[in-house]
């Protein structure tokens, strides 16, 4: 089981036959100062088949999605759930858990953070140790990603991504309740969230949400009240604002999220938010 959280950034004890695994002192004071930190991650990670149980206890977060095959997810209490291709897996800090493949094999990917904003931002996204359909999308790749090149751009990417994914999945545990195209709108929200440097034009959101371009445009003017390129252009400037704050300059947010000069960008800031790029700094 040592081998399904192994990273250079996670010590291991064992107490009473329970494995015991933190990250490095060093991670945890970073993440103290920053409210959440992404320390560490597994990609296409296989797991090998087996039936026994090998507890673990973890001293942070692991956020996880099944990208083929299957297995099962053991929590102390909660007995053995299956888990398939697509599917979330959520473990907190202090839960008694174990993960295994089942006889066809498992291939995860898994995400682990930790910090003072993480158990506000976690709780109510997933209950310990429970499973969520997913996508089959790789949801958690994007954040893996720009968490390794380990760059303040790449760790704030990584880190307002995994807040998203969080929020996005407290609202989809909601979604029972809607119609499929409305769960379609969302989705494509939730990409347009992630993802605000990708320019999506009409034809490409129509083609996600499986509809017509008219047909999506009443969707989503019904579902969100703007229109999707209202909605993008909302999430862009809401994103440059948030950048803008940690220090970057007006150049470098418009190059970030993919506009072709500062001066369109400024313009396009102004118009949404009734003030200039310069000016979000001191509000």
């Amino acid at each position: 089981m040592v081998s399904l959280y192994e990273s250079s950034q996670i010590n291991t004890t064992s107490i009473d036959g329970v494995l015991i695994l933190r990250p490095e002192e060093t991670v945890r004071a970073r993440s103290a100062a920053d409210g959440l930190a992404v320390f560490s991650s597994c990609v296409a990670k296989t797991i090998s088949p087996r039936a026994d149980i090998r507890p673990c206890q973890l001293e942070f977060f692991c956020l996880g999605q099944v990208i083929s095959g299957g297995g099962w997810l053991w929590t102390e209490g909660g007995g053995r759930a299956s888990v398939s291709s697509g599917q979330l897996f959520f473990i907190s800090p202090g839960q008694v858990h174990d993960v295994a493949a089942g006889q066809s094999g498992m291939v995860i990917d898994q995400i682990f953070f930790c910090g003072v904003l993480a158990d506000a931002m976690a709780t109510g996204a997933i209950a310990p140790g429970g499973v969520q359909t997913g996508r089959a999308a790789r949801q958690l790749l994007p954040l893996i990603e720009h968490a390794a090149l380990d760059t303040p751009e790449h760790r704030l990417r990584a880190v307002s991504g995994l807040a998203d994914l969080l929020a996005d999945l407290t609202l989809g545990s909601e979604a029972g309740s809607l119609r499929p195209e409305e769960c379609q709108v969302d989705r494509l929200c939730s990409e347009l969230k992630r993802k605000p440097e990708q320019w999506w034009d009409g034809a490409q959101m129509a083609a996600f949400c499986n509809c017509s371009e008219s047909h999506l445009r009443r969707l989503f003017k019904t579902r969100t009240g703007l229109s999707p390129k209202a909605y993008q252009d909302q999430i862009r400037v809401e994103k440059a604002e948030e950048l803008l704050k940690t220090g970057f300059s007006v150049r470098m947010v418009s190059e970030i999220l993919g506009y072709s000069d500062p001066y369109h960008f400024s313009r396009r800031f102004k118009s949404i938010l009734g003030y200039s790029p310069r000016d979000s700094r001191s509000r």
